[in-house]
C-alpha cells in the first residue's frame, strides 16, 4: 500500500498485520507504566526500534520529537498524539522537541503571517490542554533555528531526487523536498543535546517521512534511528483520517461541545461506524461497543461531550501562557523578504 504524506486520500479500512509485514513493523507488546488508553486498547499498531528508546529513558537520555503545522486548527486526531506527547513526558521524563513547521506553512499552505501566529498559540494551548508541560519542553520556529536549517543544507548532498522520489512513491518538488530534509533536522536536533534515542509517534500514513529519516541516519552512520510507534487512526467524518487541510472532515479542537456531537450524529446516521469506534477506543473509559445505530450515536455523543467539555476547560486555563510563549518566539521573529 502506497501513501502521500501530505495529503490524505479517499477511505480505506486499514489491515493493520498485512501493514505490519508490508513495512516490517514489529508488533507492540511493550508492558508501559500507568497503562493508558493506547497501549490497553492496542491502539499502538506497531513499532521500530522502541525498546531501544525504553533503554534511553531509563538513563534520562531519551527525547520525543514531534511538529506541528500552523497551518490550521488542531483536531481530534491531533489529540490522540497530544496525549501521547504528554504521557512519555510524564511517566518516561521524555524531553519534548516541539517544531512549529511556519516555512511549510508559509510556502506549501501559503497561509500569513496572522494566521501562522494565530493557530500557533492555538496549539501551544491545545498542548498544554492535552497535559503536556510546554514551560519544560523545546518549542522553536523552524525558520528561527539556524542549527536545524544549516543542518539541512547539509544534509541535502545526502540524498538524490531518485531516492526522494522511491520513498515517497511519486515526484516530489523542491518545495516538498526540503520540507523532508528540514523535519529530518528537526528529529536529528535532540542528538547534539546528548540526548542519544529520539522517539516519534504518528499514524501509518506519515511512514514516508520515517524511511527519509533512516535513510539519512544510515548514511550518517546512526544505527536504528529513530524510534517510532505507529498508531491506530481517528476515522474523519467522510474520510479514512481527520487533517488540518479538511476542516470539513474532521472534529476540531476549536469547536464546541454541541457543535462536535452534532458532527459525530450525522457521520454516524449516515454510516460511518468506524468513527464511532474510534471514539470508544481512544476515549471511553472501557472498549464496550453498543450494537444498535440508536445507541452507537447515544454513547459517541456522551463521549464526545466529555472529551471536548474537559479538553475546552484546560484550554482556557492554558491559552494565556501559550499566548505568552507564543510571543516570546515572535519577538525575533522576521518574515523573509523578497529578493527581487
Amino acid at each position: 500500500m502506497k501513501f502521500d504524506a501530505w495529503k490524505v486520500k479517499g477511505i480505506w479500512k486499514p489491515d493493520y498485520e498485512s501493514l505490519r509485514r508490508s513495512f516490517g513493523l514489529q508488533k507492540f507488546n511493550f508492558k508501559l507504566k500507568n497503562e493508558p488508553n493506547f497501549v490497553k486498547n492496542n491502539l499502538v499498531i506497531g513499532h521500530e526500534h522502541f525498546e531501544k528508546w525504553l533503554r534511553a529513558s531509563s538513563k534520562g537520555k531519551a527525547a520525543l520529537v514531534s511538529g506541528f503545522m500552523p497551518s490550521g486548527i488542531p483536531h481530534l486526531g491531533t489529540l490522540t498524539i497530544l496525549k501521547q506527547m504528554a504521557y512519555y513526558q510524564k511517566e518516561y521524563k521524555a524531553k519534548l522537541y516541539i517544531p512549529i513547521a511556519d516555512l511549510e506553512a508559509m510556502y506549501i499552505r501559503h497561509s500569513n503571517m496572522q494566521e501562522i501566529k494565530r493557530n500557533t498559540i492555538a496549539i501551544l494551548a491545545h498542548l498544554a490542554a492535552a497535559g503536556v508541560d510546554i514551560n519544560n519542553s523545546i518549542v522553536y520556529f523552524q525558520s528561527q533555528n539556524f542549527d536545524t536549517l544549516r543542518e539541512t543544507f547539509y544534509l541535502i548532498r545526502l540524498v538524490s531526487e531518485g531516492e526522494l522520489d522511491k520513498i515517497y512513491w511519486k515526484n516530489v518538488d523542491i518545495l516538498y523536498s526540503v520540507s523532508g530534509l528540514l523535519m529530518v533536522s528537526d528529529i536529528l536536533y535532540p542528538l547534539a543535546y546528548n540526548y542519544n534515542s529520539v522517539l516519534i509517534t504518528l499514524g501509518i500514513d506519515e511512514i514516508s517521512h520515517i524511511k527519509l529519516v533512516s535513510k539519512i541516519a544510515e548514511k550518517l552512520g546512526i544505527k536504528d534511528f529513530p524510534s517510532v510507534t505507529y498508531t491506530d487512526l481517528i476515522s474523519g467524518l467522510k474520510t479514512s483520517k481527520m487533517s488540518k487541510s479538511m476542516p470539513g472532515n474532521s472534529i476540531l479542537l476549536s469547536d464546541s461541545a454541541s457543535s462536535a456531537m452534532r458532527k459525530v450524529e450525522k457521520a454516524i446516521k449516515a454510516g460511518n461506524i468506524d468513527l464511532y469506534t474510534s471514539l470508544v477506543r481512544w476515549f471511553a473509559d472501557t472498549m464496550e461497543l453498543e450494537t444498535s445505530l440508536d445507541n452507537q450515536i447515544k454513547h459517541a455523543k456522551e463521549i464526545i461531550k466529555k472529551e471536548m467539555s474537559n479538553h475546552r476547560k484546560n484550554y482556557i486555563v492554558n491559552l494565556p501562557d501559550a499566548t505568552k510563549i507564543a510571543n516570546s518566539l515572535f519577538l525575533e521573529y522576521k518574515k523573509p523578504g523578497k529578493l527581487f
